[in-house]
């Protein structure tokens, strides 16, 4: 278990040396300022601002996951734009223990031993309120069989959720920040993998060479506390 979480999260090392000059080898992360005219938009790209057109209605204060593409005359267009799921637009609900959680994977997956693992980390340790969130939704999720782990690995933000099916079956979603969200099923034989993204379709079939990779328009998180979020900004 522990080594297919290690290697899916390795998906997200690819990095992008300089957000200014707009790589579009991957899908990108996107967080809109506002409106600025009927197809314009000014948008946040890592700590950068900048312009683009989308032929997509977008939110502002809203984070998508996006491809840019270059047009003439220097604009910068948008497309394939989808919203991301309100958890990964939190920052402060991901944990930057990924050690810690992630070694009780090492030997078992059991679902009550689990919950037990976590409600002594919030009930056994003084925790500041969004570590306290974030807990009180992994064990939400237990109860509908879904173990969730949002966590910080090698300094990226990255979802991981997954459930265990019959047969030792592995159902997962992994949500990242330059990768957009990707799905699939893990078993003894086969490990087929769904993303939304072509350009993330060609990078996870360098990874994983024995894998089915397919392209999907919709992909959710098994588990979405979109529902239970709190106001956590005060």
């Amino acid at each position: 278990m522990i080594s297919q979480i290690k290697k899916i999260s390795s998906l997200e090392n690819t990095k992008n040396k300089n957000p200014l000059r707009y790589n579009t080898n991957l899908p990108l992360s996107i967080e809109v300022v506002e409106k600025i005219g009927a197809d314009r938009y000014k948008l946040i790209l890592g700590k950068k601002e900048f312009t683009a057109k989308s032929k997509k209605e977008l939110k502002p204060k809203e984070k998508y996951w996006g491809d840019l593409n270059h047009e003439k005359e220097g604009i910068v267009s948008l497309s394939n734009l989808v919203k991301k799921p309100a958890i990964l637009s939190t920052d402060e609900l991901f944990l930057n223990e990924a050690d810690l959680f992630l070694s009780f994977f090492k030997t078992e997956t059991d679902t009550n031993k689990y919950r037990n693992f976590l409600i002594e980390k919030l009930y056994g340790e003084k925790n500041n309120r969004y570590r306290f969130l974030s807990l009180t939704y992994m064990i939400v999720a237990l109860k509908e069989g879904i173990f969730h782990l949002p966590l910080y690995i090698n300094n990226k933000k990255i979802l991981f959720q997954f459930s265990i099916k019959e047969e030792k079956n592995i159902l997962f979603y992994a949500g990242f920040e330059n990768l957009g969200a990707i799905k699939g099923i893990i078993s003894d034989h086969n490990t087929d993998i769904y993303t939304i993204f072509k350009k993330s379709h060609n990078m996870i079939l360098k990874k994983f060479k024995n894998a089915k990779v397919f392209l999907h328009t919709n992909i959710n998180p098994l588990f979405n506390p979109a529902n239970l979020l709190l106001d956590i900004k005060g």
